[in-house]
């Protein structure tokens, strides 16, 4: 999930939209788990509304279901203003 992330991340980071908040990850109890190269790309995703974590966690090294992708690119292609 995290390199996902990451990579999504990107994608926004060079259009130049960045997290404001790093320390949002703070708000869910696994956010100390995020590897330190994935944390504002993770931060910024939750800041644009597309990762929210379920019960509490961001559960940044499982696997991300089709649907989970899905929902996160919608939530950056509607930043980009392209949908």
């Amino acid at each position: 999930r995290q390199q996902m992330f990451a990579v999504v991340g990107r994608i926004l980071e060079s259009k130049g939209i960045t997290a404001s908040n790093a320390d949002i990850l703070g708000n869910f109890k696994d956010g100390q788990a995020v590897d330190d190269y994935a944390k504002p790309y993770v931060a910024l995703l939750i800041e644009i509304g597309a990762v929210n974590g379920s019960n509490g966690a961001l559960n940044p090294k499982g696997n991300i279901t089709r649907g989970q992708m899905a929902k996160v690119l919608v939530k950056v292609l509607e930043r980009l203003e392209m949908i």
